[in-house]
């Protein structure tokens, strides 16, 4: 009787032992939940607080705020940045200064930065000085009232998405030092119906008139818009290149195209036909076209490139021959 009392008693212990130890266990991960908690909240504190200090100074001088960050103490440069929130230029228009003073020294403001004026939606038209050699990435991003640009002479860099998603802005021409455009950099600007080149730029083309930035080195079609005519020289459809393009209804792509990037024709819900000259089918990303659009839209390639076709990865989901 005396064992089994005491086996009886050492296994209460065990449970209530047990028991305890669980307890203590969502105890301690009940503590550490709220740490984490508490740290989670001091970052935040902290990144908000560095966001809104994002700017070396402001100038009011001209009536309105602009918001700057010193890039070159020796050669006094500035470019303009955003107020350490997005849409925080609140002005229909703005002008870019040549240059600003900050304690006693004149800067020249040579760039705006990355995000500067993004989904400022109340902004319709911007001035640039032309002492403007840089527009960062995403520096105008999702300005959905943004139809009026006049890029300045002196400007040699147009960044990722610079004017992403401004469904107002119709036209753009390009001046003749620019050097980079970046991926996207026009793409998702719905109303977008031309697009020109400097006919000097030695870089850019755009290829007689056909509305498009053509890269002369790769032979990239690097931006398009709905009344692009894809020239002849053109082998590659870069990535984004008309994405958004709300109203484009028809696909003619030459013979000499062996490339089609992510997301070329994405958004581009209205594509009614695709016509190849390529006999050998380009190589397409599996993104390039929205989804459906191999079964919707009318296909056309050389007569004896249908079986090549039928073969190929993607192009073998369009159907409508």
């Amino acid at each position: 009787m005396s064992d089994k009392s005491d086996w009886s008693d050492k296994s209460d212990w065990s449970d209530k032992s047990d028991r305890s130890d669980e307890s203590d266990k969502k105890a301690k991960n009940l503590a550490n939940k709220q740490i984490y908690r508490q740290i989670g909240g001091l970052l935040l504190i902290l990144l908000s607080f560095c966001e809104v200090h994002a700017y070396d100074f402001a100038d009011r001088s001209r009536g309105v705020t602009l918001y700057y960050n010193i890039l070159s103490q020796t050669e006094r440069t500035v470019e303009l940045t955003h107020g350490g929130l997005e849409n925080a230029y609140e002005e229909r228009s703005y002008t870019i200064p040549r240059s600003v003073r900050h304690k006693g020294k004149r800067y020249r403001v040579v760039g705006v930065g990355k995000r500067a004026f993004a989904r400022c939606n109340q902004l319709t038209s911007i001035t640039f000085s032309n002492h403007i050699t840089r527009i960062d990435s995403a520096a105008f991003i999702g300005c959905v009232s943004l139809w009026k640009v006049r890029f300045p002479e002196k400007l040699s860099y147009i960044g990722d998405r610079a004017f992403y998603g401004c469904e107002s802005l119709t036209y753009v021409e390009i001046p003749r030092r620019v050097e980079h455009v970046g991926t996207a950099a026009f793409s998702s600007c719905a109303a977008m119906v031309d697009i020109l080149v400097d006919d000097r730029n030695v870089r850019y083309s755009d290829a007689g008139g056909s509305s498009c930035i053509l890269d002369k080195l790769s032979h990239t079609l690097v931006q398009g818009c709905e009344n692009t005519v894809v020239p002849e020289e053109a082998t590659v459809i870069g990535a984004y290149a008309f994405e958004g393009c709300e109203s484009l209804r028809s696909v003619e792509l030459p013979s000499r195209i062996e490339r089609i990037d992510e997301k070329a024709y994405w958004g581009c819900r209205e594509i009614e036909s695709v016509r190849l000259k390529a006999f050998a089918p380009p190589v397409v990303s599996e993104d390039a076209f929205p989804d459906g659009t191999g079964e919707r839209a009318k296909f056309s390639v050389p007569y004896e490139a249908v079986t090549l076709y039928m073969d190929a990865p993607v192009w073998k989901s369009f159907t409508n021959y």
